[in-house]
C-alpha cells in the first residue's frame, strides 16, 4: 500500500482473483473508523453489525478514484432475471409507455401482505410497479433468495395486474444504516426509472438502534427537488378483525386486541417453527415456497439456534400474553412471554 502513488492503475480482484476492475488512483488516504461509524450508523457500539464490520472488516488506508469495469459480473440463478437502469427505462417508458412508476426495494423476508397493501396502494394512482428484492446475504438467518424471488413470483402473477408490475433483483445487501440507506435506496429507485419511492416503517433498520419511522422523517432535511424521486411513506400495515381487512393506524380506529401484526421476522421465524402464518398476513402460495429456504442461522449468545417461541407470538399476535383469543376477554393474569411454548403458537 505505501509504494502506491496518485494517478496509478489498481487492479480489483473478486474472491476466486480474477480481475474485475480497474481503479485509477486520485486520493490515498487515512481515516477514522469511529467517526465513519457515527456518521454512517448513527452508533459506535459494535453490536451493530455495520459497525463491527468497520472495525472487523475494513483496514487502516483507503483508496480513492475512478473505476473502469472490465467485465459484467454473471449473477448466477438471478441472470435471467436481471434488469439495469437502461433496461427499466427503455421497458417503462419506451415499451409500456408509463408516465410513472413506483419502486420498491425489500431485503430479507418473503412478500407479506403489508408489502401487498403498499404495492396495491400505489397502483391506484401510478402507471407501473418495480420491485427489486435485494439477493446478497446480508444475515444467514434470512430466507434463501431463490426460494424468496419465487415466492414473489408467484404472487405477482395470482395477485397483481399483469403489465404494470414487474419484479427485478437487486444484487446488493442491506449495510443496516437505517435512515440514511433508505436515502440511498430512494436514489438507486431513480437511477432505474422510477417517479416515486415506496417506504415502510423502519426501512433498513436492525433491532432497537433506529427509532421505527427513522426511515420516514429523514426526508424531511431534504428538498423534494434535491432527491429528484417522490417519496410515498407507509405506516405500519396490519389485519384488524374488526375492520376484516389489512389497514394502518392512519385509517382503522380499533385497539390492539383486534388486530394481527404484519412481522417479516415473526413470520420467518414462524416458518423455521414449521407452521404456516395466517392468510390474512401472508399469502399460502407466498409461505409454502418461502418454508422451503428457511435456513438454520447458527447459535445464538444463548446457544439457541432458534428465537424464544414468546418473541414470535409476541411479534405478530401481542394481545396474546392478556387475552387468549382476537376481541376476547382479559386473561385473570399476563402471560409470561418467556414461558410459552410452541402449542401457544400453534
Amino acid at each position: 500500500m505505501k509504494s502506491l502513488a496518485i494517478g496509478e492503475e489498481v487492479t480489483l480482484i473478486d474472491e476466486k482473483r480474477n480481475p474485475i476492475a480497474i481503479l485509477t488512483l486520485n486520493d490515498i488516504f487515512s481515516y477514522d473508523r469511529e467517526y465513519r461509524a457515527s456518521q454512517l450508523f448513527g452508533t459506535t457500539d459494535r453490536n451493530h453489525p455495520g459497525v463491527d464490520a468497520i472495525y472487523r472488516r475494513m483496514g487502516d488506508t483507503a483508496l480513492g478514484g475512478s473505476l473502469k469495469l472490465l467485465g459484467r459480473m454473471d449473477w448466477g440463478p438471478f441472470e435471467k432475471l436481471r434488469l439495469e437502469p437502461k433496461d427499466t427505462w427503455k421497458m417503462f417508458y419506451e415499451g409500456k409507455n408509463f408516465r410513472s412508476v413506483a419502486g420498491f426495494i425489500t431485503g430479507a423476508n418473503p412478500l407479506h401482505r403489508g408489502h401487498e397493501f403498499i404495492h396495491k396502494n400505489a397502483l391506484e394512482e401510478i402507471d407501473g410497479l418495480l420491485i427489486q428484492p435485494l439477493v446478497e446475504m446480508a444475515k444467514r438467518e434470512y430466507t434463501r433468495h431463490e426460494f424468496r424471488m419465487l415466492s414473489y413470483r408467484s404472487v405477482l402473477d395470482t395477485y397483481y395486474p399483469k403489465g404494470r408490475s414487474m419484479l427485478s433483483p437487486l444484487r446488493v445487501t442491506y449495510i443496516f444504516a437505517g435512515p440514511r440507506e433508505t436515502v440511498l435506496h430512494a436514489l438507486i429507485m431513480k437511477n432505474y426509472g422510477c417517479t416515486h419511492a415506496l417506504i415502510g416503517r423502519d426501512h433498513a433498520g436492525i433491532g432497537e438502534f433506529y427509532d421505527k419511522y427513522a426511515s420516514h422523517t429523514v426526508f424531511d432535511e431534504f428538498d423534494p427537488k434535491e432527491l429528484g424521486i417522490a417519496i410515498r411513506l407507509f405506516h405500519e400495515v396490519f389485519h384488524c378483525t374488526r375492520c376484516s381487512n389489512l389497514a394502518t393506524g392512519q385509517s382503522c380506529p380499533h385497539d390492539e386486541k383486534y388486530r394481527v401484526h404484519i412481522s417479516g421476522t415473526g413470520i420467518r421465524e414462524m416458518l423455521r417453527h414449521g407452521i404456516l402464518p395466517p392468510k390474512e398476513i401472508i399469502r399460502p402460495e407466498s409461505a409454502r415456497i418461502a418454508i422451503q429456504g428457511i435456513q438454520s442461522k447458527g447459535l445464538d449468545e444463548n446457544d439457541q439456534s432458534i428465537s424464544p417461541v414468546g418473541q414470535t407470538i409476541k411479534a405478530i399476535f401481542p394481545f396474546y400474553s392478556e387475552r387468549k383469543n382476537l376481541g376476547g376477554l382479559k386473561r385473570s393474569e399476563p402471560l409470561d412471554w418467556d414461558s410459552l411454548t410452541k402449542r401457544d403458537l400453534e
